[in-house]
């Protein structure tokens, strides 16, 4: 199944994420590979989260 989101939430719970920026896939792997790199996946569920809390 793919589901698209912009809900980090949501996304975290999939086997695998791709990070899309211009129509192209520039990031890829689980929610934990995803933080580990530090690009903009990472950057962007920082923000988000800081707005959860």
């Amino acid at each position: 199944m793919f589901l698209i989101t912009h809900r980090f939430t949501t996304a975290m719970q999939a086997d695998r994420i791709h990070v899309m920026t211009g129509g192209r896939i520039t990031e890829a792997g689980t929610h934990a590979e995803l933080l580990a790199q530090n690009g903009r996946y990472a950057h962007s569920w920082r923000r988000q989260m800081e707005g959860n809390l």
